[in-house]
């Protein structure tokens, strides 16, 4: 039993709270749920507004090693990852 869309973004972002963490991107595959994701993470972040502020700085779909130039090249520092393991993988050794 796996934990909803919803709960898995609600507890990345208690932790971006917690060590007052502001800026992020979003990074995910082209796995099933991804636009899901992404989405959950954005209501989650207005409806955080009134008590901690939160910039998504990208939001970035990786299907090849090139789609990491933006992130690369961008400011952010925290990034939260949705894929899988084997993905996950290739993506950070495209970092």
């Amino acid at each position: 039993l796996a934990p909803s869309i919803e709960h898995q973004a609600a507890a990345m972002l208690s932790i971006l709270e917690r060590y007052k963490w502001h800026q992020f991107s979003v990074v995910t595959s082209a796995i099933a749920g991804h636009d899901d994701f992404v989405q959950a993470v954005r209501e989650h972040v207005v409806d955080m507004q009134d008590r901690f502020k939160f910039t998504i700085l990208n939001s970035i779909i990786v299907t090849r090693p090139s789609d990491l130039v933006d992130l690369v090249n961008s400011e952010a520092r925290v990034m939260l990852l949705y894929c899988t393991k084997s993905e996950a993988i290739d993506i950070l050794k495209g970092l």
